[in-house]
Formats: structure tokens, sequence, C-alpha cells
């Protein structure tokens, strides 16, 4: 084979490598549309939002990934995680109470709770995943404990952050941490010890209003 004849040869094989590379079984993913991916975690964000002040036990959860997730709740170095099936149980062994305590007086408390997200902060983005971090504040209200709608008392305030992963075409939280930051108020608790010891779902919220 002459020099010449070898060169081409060469060149043509490097062309099909590259070709192959750029196209057919090595072509490069779509460009990941991070806009679409926040809007649509977002929205899951909101529902969750909305469900926690409805005490909607189907909301909460329709949000996580079911078997796998895991919920961490953590204030000041102490803290305490539970299973998808825990949380389940916790929440919907306190819906009958959670779901009067909303009703008006005289049959309930005239009880209300406010959960404000914050700003959302996305990390590690890609097609499939996504974490998410925000603060987050609680206040509630209760006419029956002479706690106005207009003049809530804060009880709860820290951050979140959530694990998101697209399965089976939806978004899911797979991981979930809740960082509580002390709130001056009466009667205060130890938050993740109370959630501990009396299975306190989320821990959002004060352990004793409403009771």
């Amino acid at each position: 084979m002459t020099r010449r004849v070898l060169l081409l040869a060469i060149t043509a094989l490097a062309l099909v490598t590259v070709s192959g590379c750029i196209g057919g079984g090595g072509q490069a993913p779509p460009p990941i549309d991070q806009g679409a991916i926040k809007a649509a975690i977002g929205a899951v964000i909101d529902g969750f939002e909305d469900a926690v002040e409805a005490y909607d036990v189907d909301g909460m959860l329709a949000c996580l990934s079911g078997a796998g997730f895991k919920l961490t709740l953590s204030e000041a170095g102490y803290s305490y995680t539970k299973d998808f099936s825990k949380l389940q149980s916790e929440l919907e062994d306190d819906e009958e109470d959670q779901l009067r305590w909303r009703q008006p007086e005289p049959g309930g408390f005239g009880y209300a709770l406010d959960l404000r997200l914050g700003t959302q902060t996305f990390s590690n983005i890609t097609a499939t995943g996504a974490i998410v971090t925000q603060t987050h504040e609680v206040y509630e209200s209760s006419t029956a404990l002479g706690i106005s709608p207009e003049n809530p008392l804060k009880t709860d305030n820290g951050t979140i952050t959530w694990h998101f992963a697209k399965i089976s075409g939806e978004w899911k939280a797979t991981a979930m941490t809740i960082t509580f930051e002390p709130v001056q108020m009466a009667g205060a608790v130890a938050r993740v010890q109370a959630a501990e010891s009396r299975g306190f779902g989320f821990g959002i919220g004060a352990p004793n209003l409403g009771h």
C-alpha cells in the first residue's frame, strides 16, 4: 500500500469515527429545558403547600416517591428520619383531629395553618433530577384560643431541601429534609423530639396548638 493510499484510508476512518460520535448512536442529548423543569417542580411544591394547609393527606403524599422516600427532620444538631410508610401512618392517624380542628366553633377550634414557602433555589438540575432549597415559615390561628387569622402566631421557621426525580414522567420527591430554627413563643417545644415521640408527620406547625 502506497503512502498516499494509506493516508487516504486513515483520513476516511477518522471521518467515519467523528461522524459516529456526532450522529447516530453517539448523538448528543438535546439541551435541558431548565425553565420547564423548574416550573413543573414548582407546581408540585405548590400542591404540597396547599395540601399541608388543608391537611389533605392524599395531597401531601402525592408529591412523594413512595417506597424509598426518606424524610429527615433536623433541629439544633439533632435529627430524626422516617420512611414513607411511617410518615403515611402518622398523617392518617392525625387526620381526624386535624380536620376537626379546622372546623369553626363550636364543633371545631376555628384553626388555620398558613405555610409560607420562600423562593426556590435549584441545583444539580438534570433531565431526570434536581435539588430544591427554600425557606419556610408557619403561621397558625385559632378562634377557640383567641388567636385571630388577622394576627396569627408564628410557630415555625427554617428551611426545606427537596430531592426530586422524574419517575414515570412525573416529578416526585425522593428525599426531604426539614430544618427547624428556634421560634420564640410561649410553650415552645423541641420540634423534632416532639415529631419523634408523638408521630408528628412532617413536624410543621406547633405540636400543641389546636389540642
